[in-house]
């Protein structure tokens, strides 16, 4: 199949309108802020505002490690959906397994759950996120069910909202909330009815199309975000006899996604085809475009190999090793590496946007750069590998992290500057 130029589907810049106003207050750093419509336009250059020895840091090893005691109550955690810090210190987690809201204290004593598999109030079909609110209101969302559960900061079922449309194929995947309550999410489409090209081998590509959906306390839709570029995807189809035909996929390297998070006052959206991040209003309103650093993103044959090595390198049989290889070199890659891997607001409403490594590159860390809530890049902060972070405060970053036995645990790091 010939690797079609993947198209832009964010919402079209206006007209410039105010001069751009550059300064350069950091070693390296050049931004350049301008006005569209309305909307602010952050340009980022070279390096950050962060002088030596301002930037921020992890703790060398976690401060609190929730999970992986085999026979410890509440220790058993799997398929984790997210994880919350409440202003008293308690750690909330989302069991996805279990469908539980965990309750852990300050230093990660398991003490109470809440909810379990079902369709009863405060019950769930599918825990998917968890989020805390003013006064320490623990807020879930279940997709499959079409509502949000609220608890009270001791796990007391309170009531639900119905919140989009309930079922599997319906479902909206969680973004998380904003302070005033908003609850956003992400709902993506791949157009149906659309077979492989007659040279392709069977091979499909597609891009969903994404939007994202604002909806109020009581679950009502406000405003919906359209013509987001979702993530790509590419399916094989083969016949599996009486005119049916059996879909399966192999894996793909750099291929573009839709990163988003939720943070206090604002909603970060970016696809990964360029370094450009979208901050909406919890009302849906476009607010601010930061843009990062231009990189150099041609994917190379070095990129290629070395992804063949690492996707290869468990395979033992040496006929399934040649089969394999020879079906992920006809595969049609990108032209470019994805810009960046991830998005997260913290609690001061500053944007951490995860930067993307390619294969290959050794790393005992992974790099966030760091964004004021004007946009401005300030630097970079290292994470550790396999660790996912869920919430970022004045002085902690906690998150989930799995080891090379893909064993859950929930851990918090000291954030210092």
């Amino acid at each position: 199949m010939r690797y079609s130029p993947l198209r832009r589907a964010l919402l079209p810049l206006a007209a410039l309108g105010a001069a751009a106003c550059a300064t350069a207050d950091g070693p390296g750093a050049r931004i350049a802020v301008r006005d569209s419509a309305g909307v602010e336009i952050v340009e980022n250059a070279g390096g950050g505002l962060w002088k030596a020895g301002e930037g921020l840091r992890l703790s060398a090893r976690p401060v609190l490690e929730i999970g992986g005691i085999e026979g410890e109550e509440g220790s058993d955690l799997y398929l984790v959906r997210g994880a919350v810090r409440l202003g008293d210190g308690r750690i909330v987690v989302a069991d996805g397994a279990s469908a539980q809201l965990r309750f852990y204290s300050a230093g990660g004593r398991h003490l109470a759950a809440a909810g379990r598999s079902g369709d009863g109030p405060g019950e769930f079909r599918d825990l998917a996120a968890v989020g805390r609110a003013e006064g320490d209101t623990v807020l879930a969302y279940d997709p499959r069910a079409g509502r949000i559960s609220v608890f009270t900061p001791a796990g007391a079922y309170v009531r639900s909202a119905a919140v989009g449309e309930p079922g599997l194929l319906a479902a909206e995947a969680p973004v998380g909330w904003l302070a005033s309550h908003v609850f956003v999410t992400q709902k993506s489409r791949v157009d149906e009815g659309v077979g492989p090209p007659a040279d392709s081998g069977g091979r499909i590509h597609y891009r969903a199309r994404a939007s994202l959906q604002f909806h109020g306390p009581d679950g009502r839709l406000l405003r919906t975000v359209a013509g987001l570029a979702g993530n790509e995807g590419v399916t094989f189809m083969s016949a599996a006899g009486a005119g049916r035909f059996r879909l399966s996929t192999v894996p793909v390297p750099f291929l573009k996604t839709l990163q988003t998070s939720a943070g206090r006052r604002s909603v970060a959206v970016g696809s990964t085809d360029a370094y450009e991040i979208r901050l909406y209003g919890d009302g849906g309103q476009l607010r601010r475009i930061v843009r990062g650093p231009a990189q150099d993103r041609a994917v190379t044959r070095a990129h290629v190999d070395a992804w063949l090595r690492e996707s290869l390198a468990d395979v033992r049989d040496p006929a399934v090793r040649r089969e394999r290889r020879r079906q992920y070199e006809a595969l049609p890659l990108p032209a470019e590496l994805p810009a960046f891997a991830g998005l997260l607001l913290d609690g001061a409403d500053r944007l951490w946007v995860r930067e993307y490594d390619p294969p290959g590159r050794a790393t005992a860390a992974e790099r966030w750069s760091v964004f004021d809530p004007r946009g401005r890049r300030l630097g970079e902060v290292e994470m550790p590998v396999r660790f996912v972070p869920c919430q970022i405060g004045a002085d902690f970053v906690l998150g989930i992290r799995k080891d090379t036995l893909d064993v859950e645990r929930v851990e918090m790091y000291r954030l210092t500057h």
